[in-house]
Parts: C-alpha cells; sequence; structure tokens
C-alpha cells in the first residue's frame, strides 16, 4: 500500500515518517484532526474540512500554522504521492512538551497522512448496531480532538 506522509511540509514515503515520542498529540492526545476521502485526489468538501479543523484548534487554544493555502498544497502534494482515490487525514499537535501545561509546548506539528482509499469490507454486508455500557466524557464534544479512548473502549465491547 502506498503510504505518504507530509510532516511540517516535508513529504516522505509513509515507512520513513518520523514524529518525536514527546509530541503532546502523543502524550496527552492534545492534537485535532480531519478525516477526508479525496476521489481523483481533489479532497471533497475541502473547506468544511479547513473551517472545522480551525473551530477545533480554536476550542483546545491550540495555535494553526500555516494558513489554509499551504496546508492545502501540502495535502495536494500528499495525494499527489498516493495517486487514484485517497484517503487523507489532517492532525496538528501543539508541538513537544512532557509536562501537561500547553504553555510548555514547543512548535506545533502538522501531519498530513495519504494512502489509497478503499471501502470498508464490512459495509459490504451492512453493520450491527450495538448498545454500549460506557460513560462518554468530553470536554467539548464540538472539538474533533485526538483523544478517541471512549470510541475505542466503545467498539472493543460491542
Amino acid at each position: 500500500m502506498a503510504r505518504w506522509v507530509c510532516i511540517n511540509g516535508e513529504v516522505v514515503p509513509g515507512e520513513e515518517a518520523r514524529i518525536s515520542v514527546f509530541d503532546r498529540g502523543f502524550l496527552h492526545g492534545d492534537a485535532v484532526y480531519e478525516v477526508m476521502p479525496a476521489p481523483g485526489g481533489r479532497p471533497l468538501f475541502w473547506a468544511d474540512h479547513v473551517e472545522r479543523l480551525w473551530a477545533s484548534a480554536a476550542r483546545l487554544a491550540l495555535p494553526m500554522d500555516p494558513d489554509a493555502e499551504t496546508l492545502r498544497a501540502e495535502v495536494d502534494a500528499v495525494c499527489a504521492r498516493v495517486g487514484g482515490d485517497v484517503y487523507v487525514r489532517v492532525i496538528v499537535t501543539r508541538g513537544e512538551g512532557l509536562r501537561l501545561d500547553p504553555a510548555d509546548a514547543g512548535h506545533a506539528n502538522r501531519v498530513i497522512i495519504g494512502q489509497p482509499l478503499t471501502p470498508d469490507p464490512a459495509a459490504a454486508g451492512g453493520y450491527a448496531l450495538h448498545t454500549v455500557h460506557l460513560a462518554h466524557a468530553s470536554l467539548d464534544a464540538k472539538a474533533k480532538s485526538s483523544n478517541k479512548l471512549p470510541v475505542v473502549l466503545a467498539v472493543a465491547e460491542a
């Protein structure tokens, strides 16, 4: 599978992509993200995804750098490397910092992951619904943060 990744403007093959274990997104879930399909390498509803990404970052007081045009150019570069229909994930973290205080964070990191867009095999037969018994607490449900532990636990329970 041809995976390509852009980290802070540098596009590399997926297997060469590296980010520090001290990144706050990895350590604390201190990150926001967007996922979108890009049929033919063109992200669907780009403006909507960017607006939600910026709104999520604002809710977490996470600085967004660079601007949307630069981010789009990086997404386009990743899509061009993957070719065809692409699954795109854009992640912005607060940067490196071991302590919980956001003021101790370094420069924000942005990661764009691209890989061929393939159908979900489970979708062919339909999905079964399950009621799970986990409490779901969120500081702000409108912020699309990288903390997905409640969802992971719900899927495991189902």
